[in-house]
This record gives C-alpha cells, sequence and structure tokens, in this order.
C-alpha cells in the first residue's frame, strides 16, 4: 500500500483531509475492494493516530 504523507499546521485542512480518507474507506468497504481488517489497518495506524491528535 501507497504512504500518503500529510504537512499542514492548518487543523481544518486535516480535518478535511481525514474526512475525504474515511468516506474513501466506507466506499471500499460497501464496493467490497476492502475488508474491515484493511479498512482498520488504514485508519487506525500509529501515523493516523499522532495526526489526530492536533
Amino acid at each position: 500500500m501507497n504512504k500518503l504523507l500529510l504537512n499542514t499546521t492548518n487543523n481544518e485542512e486535516l480535518e478535511k483531509l481525514l474526512l475525504i480518507n474515511l468516506i474513501g474507506l466506507i466506499e471500499a468497504l460497501k464496493k467490497d475492494l476492502l475488508t474491515i481488517e484493511e479498512t482498520e489497518k488504514v485508519l487506525f495506524n500509529p501515523y493516523t493516530m499522532d495526526l489526530l491528535q492536533f
């Protein structure tokens, strides 16, 4: 899986990017392109958790 690195100090921009990511993950689940386990790995990885602590 490719890495997506975000570099922003604007909380609103970061929230928008994370919501777009979440919408994409939900769509992938609905279309059976990802499993729940794969989605959890993408969403709840240490990098994402660090971003959410803004």
